[in-house]
């Protein structure tokens, strides 16, 4: 299930369309021609529960490239993630809460309506390198820097309830996490930061009675997003399938 919104800023009049973590369409309108960029970061989140200040990190690389293709709309790419998403475990009964690599925007709409919430659309890991640049070329040519994400470049985050299967997972936005995880839990920050030579994980390393789940139900198939919301394991928490 795609979605389709900017890409990289005014100034490069780019629109994007998020496929799957796999591969992400994006049109560039500025010009066309073939060409790649590599941009490799590190992804955070910061929260707070019951006072305590809770913190988690990963790494991620993501691959653009496109063709000499030129349709109406300019010129066809695609864009390829590596990497796992941070995990925190709240702890205390409060399950574990997870900053997804992408989005259900099936299930984003279902609870946009149901719950009349005003949550910005969450965005993929191929699209946090706004808050840097406007072009995967602009991107490629950083060396450092961090920034906060603004709420309208948010993941979508996946809750998972202590002792539940990870069937019972949500998709859930920051405006509901009082309300599903606890009244006196809130996200502090997100966060991008360039980490170019960072070594990449492809497969999380913690211990989770949900993850071993669904490491066995899934293996290495990729869940088709639907009516019915199902954590995509390969999708939105970890890439051991990618070469």
């Amino acid at each position: 299930m795609g979605i389709e919104g900017k890409f990289f800023g005014r100034a490069a009049r780019a629109r994007f369309i998020a496929a799957g973590v796999g591969a992400a369409l994006f049109v560039l309108l500025s010009g066309c021609g073939g060409g790649s960029a590599n941009f490799r970061y590190r992804l955070a989140m910061t929260v707070e529960i019951d006072g305590i200040v809770k913190s988690a990190s990963s790494i991620v690389n993501v691959y653009y490239y496109w063709g000499d293709s030129v349709e109406a709309s300019g010129a066809r790419g695609f864009s390829n993630i590596k990497g796992v998403a941070p995990v925190i475990e709240l702890g205390q009964g409060n399950g574990w809460l997870v900053a997804a690599l992408n989005v259900n925007y099936v299930e984003y709409a279902r609870r946009k309506r149901a719950l009349d919430a005003a949550c910005p659309q969450p965005k993929t890991a191929a699209e946090f390198g706004q808050v840097f640049a406007e072009t995967p070329e602009q991107l490629e040519r950083l060396s450092s820097g961090k920034r906060d994400l603004p709420a309208n470049l948010l993941p979508a985050f996946i809750w998972f309830p202590a002792g539940a299967s990870y069937k019972q997972g949500q998709q859930i936005c920051p405006e509901e996490f009082s309300r599903v995880i606890g009244a006196n839990f809130r996200l502090r920050s997100a966060s991008v930061e360039v980490a170019r030579d960072a070594p990449v994980l492809t497969r999380l390393e913690i211990k989770a009675p949900w993850l071993d789940e669904i490491r066995v139900d899934q293996g290495e198939r990729h869940i088709q997003f639907g009516d019915g919301f199902e954590v995509g394991r390969q999708s939105q928490l970890e890439t051991d399938n990618k070469d």
